[in-house]
């Protein structure tokens, strides 16, 4: 049996203005030093418990106050009162340094303690969140982190489930019921996110061309194609021209016609591997050798032609002196 996933954080950072917040400023002044212990343990409490937020409900609160005063408040002196932490708590949430609308659904949280959480968690490939009390938007996290498992995971995934393309088929493969057809679309959407942590570069191509998240087909053709050899670079390749052709020619659904670019998509041939010896050199000796050549063949040519032979001289004259002896005659 494996592991549990780990949702909690082992440290937090502690920005130098953290005690200097406005939104403290009014419980400083009612509750004094108080008000800065029981806000910074709040905050140990988030981080080491659920990661990002603390059930603070009937059945909880007790728990979290006896954990604020066994922790940094028992002891002393001057150990407060059971409802003085119970007010300075809604205090800190009144003051906006937590959610004042997740604090009356029952949760301790904040914008800034769920933005340290996304951070921390950008490596951890099982992270979840519970959208329902999630407060940074999509456009915040995929400016932090566009590869966070969080955003892949969650956002993502309810976004793919919302595009996802119909699809028919055959009658022995319909559904019986609502309860396996919604085991079919659970298992596919499964198998695309978890192979997607490999296409991060991909989908955030594709988001900043287009727009919009790709959609399960679109995944699925990308993930089939690496798996046949592609890689991401050749990925977002297809995508470049995918988009540069819709520039040119609009098409009426954008995914599938992605999805078509990706299937047919063909890697740009290899560039021809060449020499890097200098062959200048050889050449000019080559090209010096074949005009020396060219000329000793030149000389010997002439010089055949100036030889003549003897017997030839002699047949001419034979021939002249016979010529003239006819003239006598």
């Amino acid at each position: 049996m494996g592991r549990p996933p780990k949702i909690d954080l082992d440290w937090f950072p502690l920005d130098c203005y953290a005690l200097s917040d406005p939104k403290l400023r009014l419980a400083r002044q009612e509750y004094g030093y108080l008000a800065i212990v029981v806000y910074l343990e709040l905050l140990c409490i988030l981080y080491r418990d659920k990661g990002y937020y603390i059930e603070y409900n009937d059945q909880t609160r007790d728990d979290v106050i006896w954990t604020i005063r066994n922790d940094v408040l028992s002891g002393g002196k001057y150990e407060p009162a059971t409802d003085t932490i119970r007010k300075l708590i809604d205090c800190l949430a009144a003051c906006r340094l937590f959610s004042r609308d997740l604090y009356r659904a029952g949760f301790i949280t904040s914008h800034r303690a769920q933005e340290q959480y996304y951070k921390r968690v950008k490596n951890r490939k099982d992270a979840r969140i519970d959208p329902k009390i999630w407060i940074l938007t999509e456009d915040e996290m995929r400016v932090i982190s566009p590869s966070n498992p969080i955003y892949l995971n969650s956002f993502l995934r309810a976004k793919t489930e919302l595009s996802a393309p119909e699809t028919s088929l055959p009658a022995a493969e319909i559904p019986q019921n609502k309860k396996e057809e919604n085991n079919i679309n659970q298992n596919t959407l499964k198998q695309c996110i978890v192979n997607n942590i490999s296409l991060c570069s991909f989908i955030e191509r594709f988001e900043n061309l287009f727009g919009a998240v790709p959609n399960i087909g679109v995944l699925s053709t990308a993930r089939k194609r690496k798996e046949s050899g592609l890689t991401n670079e050749m990925l977002i390749d297809a995508v470049n021209i995918a988009y540069s052709n819709l520039q040119k020619r609009p098409a009426a659904d954008i995914q599938a016609y992605v999805c078509g670019v990706l299937k047919n998509y063909v890697p740009p041939a290899a560039p021809k591997i060449t020499s890097s010896i200098d062959t200048s050199d050889f050449n000019r000796e080559w090209i010096e050798a074949v005009k020396r050549h060219n000329a000793a063949a030149a000389r010997e040519m002439d010089d055949l032609r100036g030889c003549q032979d003897p017997c030839d001289g002699q047949d001419e004259e034979r021939t002249v002196d016979s010529d003239d002896e006819s003239n006598r005659d």
